[in-house]
């Protein structure tokens, strides 16, 4: 469980996450950011991918080998359009309670017909392992692949 805060706009609903969960890759620079809350008429989940090898400032496009997905009614969506910025990161240390990464975001996706901007900020420290099944749902950046919905 990391600490922090995951905070922004859905649509024109304000969220902010309370539950945040940073998985990191002690060989790389990848990682993954989970976010969960709970809105008027269920839960939310917002999940983050952000491969290595970019130094921070960098903006992921939409195609580019980040991703980003929203989940309601455990039905996931896959953004259309957008951006993502890695704000910074810092995983020099041994104890990845200190592993910490900043991000901006605003990414399009479209919920039973309507697009929606989810647009934000976050900033969390304190990771958990990367294990295999994050590496096969999201593969290096080295292969080229675009990452696997997390559903």
């Amino acid at each position: 469980m990391a600490t922090g805060h995951l905070c922004g706009l859905l649509g024109e609903d304000k969220f902010e996450a309370t539950v945040l969960t940073l998985t990191a890759d002690a060989d790389s620079e990848d990682f993954v950011i989970q976010a969960k809350w709970t809105a008027n008429n269920g839960a939310r989940e917002l999940t983050f991918y952000i491969p290595e090898r970019y130094p921070d400032g960098e903006d992921y496009p939409y195609g580019s080998l980040a991703g980003a997905y929203y989940e309601v009614a455990r039905k996931s969506f896959e953004w259309e359009s957008g951006s993502i910025t890695r704000k910074a990161v810092d995983f020099s240390s041994p104890d990845l309670d200190q592993w910490r990464a900043v991000i901006d975001f605003n990414v399009k996706v479209t919920v039973e017909g309507t697009a929606i901007w989810i647009k934000g900020e976050g900033e969390l420290t304190g990771a958990s392992p990367w294990g295999k099944k994050l590496r096969q749902r999201y593969p290096f950046s080295s292969t080229q692949k675009k990452p696997l919905s997390p559903s």
